[in-house]
């Protein structure tokens, strides 16, 4: 006995099955694009915190006679001093301007950043410090720091 097959087309559950399919592979670049921008955002952040603190490298060298010691920074550093940009100013007020233009280049820059220079003997030790935006299970801690001894 032959049968003759009378369905034309698709059923539903070859349907059903398609969409499963396919809102599974959407959710899943949905998360992969995710976690992909949040990397780029802590690598910008990264190459900021590098280019931060190599500005202060630059400063300190090019005012070498001062102690550019930060404990700890401010949390709003007043940046509305633009005397050292206009006028001429000693070694101090540079200094002074110096550190004020970073730190708040600092926490224009980055989320929640922070800044902190030590000396010991003739090294300084310049670190910057910022909330991090990396992917839970990739990395353990939600603080970064770059930092660079010169």
């Amino acid at each position: 006995m032959l049968v003759k097959n009378t369905q034309f087309g698709v059923g539903l559950l070859e349907v059903l099955i398609a969409l499963f399919i396919v809102s599974v592979s959407l959710v899943t670049m949905a998360k992969v694009i995710n976690i992909n921008l949040k990397q780029q955002t802590n690598i910008y952040n990264k190459s900021s915190a590098t280019f931060l603190v190599n500005d202060m490298v630059e400063r300190i060298k090019a005012n070498s006679q001062q102690d550019y010691t930060i404990e700890k920074s401010k949390q709003n550093p007043d940046y509305s001093d633009e005397f050292c940009e206009f006028k001429r100013c000693n070694p101090q007020q540079l200094k002074q301007y110096d550190v004020n233009q970073w730190l708040y280049l600092i926490t224009e820059q980055l989320p929640n950043a922070n800044g902190v220079i030590n000396k010991v003997g003739d090294k300084y030790t310049i670190k910057v410090y910022w909330d991090s935006h990396e992917v839970k299970g990739l990395f353990n801690n939600n603080k970064v720091e770059v930092k660079i001894i010169i």
